[in-house]
């Protein structure tokens, strides 16, 4: 009897420094410890083994279950049991287990009835940290000695599956936390591996490339995505990355090719994934940003034209008449001539006509002045222009004194001012133009409102050049801006910055 027991025993804690082991083999997405219920059963000699795990709410995740045949012949029967309202009682008891309560034990009592000896059972909570994961219970032959040895020995081993259910809930909401930064991330992201296989990407990256996750994930390599001209650097790139991930760049640009081979301008950041040969890279869309650029350049670069046709065709005439009547009067004074005062006065006009030409050029390469007030002085004198222009109202309103330190915010808001009032002219054909200036509590606003027709396609679908390129401008200077039709009729353009 007794070397009947110390085998048991034996086979128990076999069993127990076996079950790391098998936790390994457990697929986390199915949650079956089948084979560990099993390993109870034919090993240890157990009646019936099952686990089941638990949600928050207390309602059963998932019931992996395994019994001796002989004992459960109908095993439709088991069906019937109620498992799911039993380990509801479990979770709320105040002890780490309980005995004789397991809803099967009934049912194999009544087909062990003629057996002398007795059937008891065990069920543990699975719990960790304060978290309870879920219940483990065993059926057996013993009394109550048994019972309680059966519980030490137990105890290791309910432990073991106890922290590894912790362990995998941990990494599960790590792996949540990681998948939900990874998807809602305003750019593309993806993973690469060494092979340049995409092994992951998200909703973004779907929107850049035209594909869909199926499609990629797998499937792809990333160097599908790029230009010709780019692939050979961004190839050595990766292979640099996985020898010493500090001598490829972290950033850069590229062009992407994407399934309707559209190109696009991309700003890269990549780096390594910690102890894998996995690159993990975001994929920032620049191409707007870059015909934004393209735009404020040719725009730059057709006033730079037009100062230098004015400079030309303008200033320097005048500057050469002014020469040349010069010259006439030191010729009359070589003849002891006195110069006329028709000729004097020509020279006068010639000079003041040079000094308003010259500060016309001046406001066009700077149109507001460096002085903290200069915005304001040049947004009066842009409305008075656009009155005389283009024979309409346009008002300045201004009732707090307004300093700007940043000439660079002011040039860029006084830019703003002018598109906006170029489309309330051109686009929406409006007759008086409203220019309301705002300085409260450091913050500064600037609204254009007009009684046009408004802008609909270029409200709707925000592609008209120059309302993107107000946009780019209020984010170099950080500034909020904001497109609105009014209630009967016109538009509204809003610009707030932080003074």
């Amino acid at each position: 009897m007794r070397k009947r027991k110390e085998e048991f025993l034996s086979n128990r804690f076999k069993a127990i420094s076996r079950v790391p082991v098998l936790l390994d083999g457990v697929d986390s997405d199915q949650w079956d410890f089948t084979t560990l219920c099993r390993m109870f059963v034919d090993t240890v000699g157990y009646l019936s083994c099952w686990i089941a795990l638990v949600y928050e709410s207390g309602e059963m995740r998932k019931l992996s279950i395994y019994k001796k045949d002989e004992l459960f012949l109908k095993t439709e029967r088991l069906s019937d049991l109620a498992i799911s309202d039993y380990v509801k009682e479990i979770l709320v008891h105040t002890s780490d287990y309980i005995t004789n309560r397991d809803p099967m034990l009934d049912y194999v009592r009544r087909n062990t009835s003629g057996d002398e000896t007795p059937v008891y059972s065990i069920t543990f909570k699975l719990t960790y940290n304060n978290i309870i994961y879920g219940v483990l219970s065993i059926l057996l032959y013993g009394d109550y000695q048994s019972i309680r040895e059966e519980v030490l020995i137990l105890s290791d081993a309910v432990r073991t599956i106890s922290v590894f259910l912790y362990e995998i809930d941990v990494r599960d909401k790590i792996k949540d936390i990681f998948v939900t930064m990874f998807e809602t991330t305003g750019n593309g992201t993806a993973l690469f591996e060494e092979d340049t296989t995409i092994s992951y990407v998200n909703k973004e990256f779907e929107k850049l490339s035209g594909y869909s996750k199926k499609e990629i994930e797998g499937t792809m390599s990333w160097t599908e995505f790029v230009v010709q001209e780019d692939l050979e650097r961004m190839i050595e790139y990766h292979r640099q990355r996985r020898i010493n991930h500090g001598s490829a760049p972290r950033n850069y640009e590229f062009r992407f090719k994407d399934r309707h081979g559209a190109i696009k301008n991309i700003y890269m950041t990549i780096d390594m994934v910690p102890r894998t040969k996995i690159s993990i890279a975001s994929f920032m869309n620049i191409t707007e940003k870059k015909q934004l650029e393209s735009e404020i350049l040719r725009v730059s670069e057709q006033e730079r034209q037009q100062i230098g046709s004015d400079l030309h065709d303008g200033l320097s005439p005048h500057l050469v008449g002014v020469k040349l009547l010069l010259k006439v009067m030191r010729q009359k004074l070589e003849k002891k001539e006195s110069p006329s005062e028709g000729e004097l006065d020509e020279i006068d006009t010639l000079i003041t006509d040079a000094i308003d030409q010259a500060r016309r050029l001046i406001k066009g390469l700077k149109p507001v002045d460096i002085q903290p007030d200069g915005l304001i002085f040049a947004l009066e004198e842009l409305v008075n222009t656009t009155c005389v222009r283009y024979g309409l109202y346009c008002h300045l309103e201004c009732r707090e004194p307004v300093s700007i330190k940043s000439n660079i915010t002011a040039t860029h808001l006084y830019y703003i001012v002018r598109e906006a009032i170029n489309n309330s002219v051109k686009h929406a054909s409006a007759k008086r133009i409203d220019v309301v200036v705002k300085n409260r509590n450091r913050e500064l606003s600037v609204e254009i409102r007009d009684d046009g027709i408004g802008m609909p396609d270029m409200l709707d679908s925000g592609r008209g050049m120059g309302l993107n390129i107000m946009r780019y401008r209020a984010s170099i200077i950080n500034g909020d801006i904001s497109f609105e039709r009014g209630p009967r009729g016109g538009t509204s353009v809003l610009c707030i910055v932080q003074t």
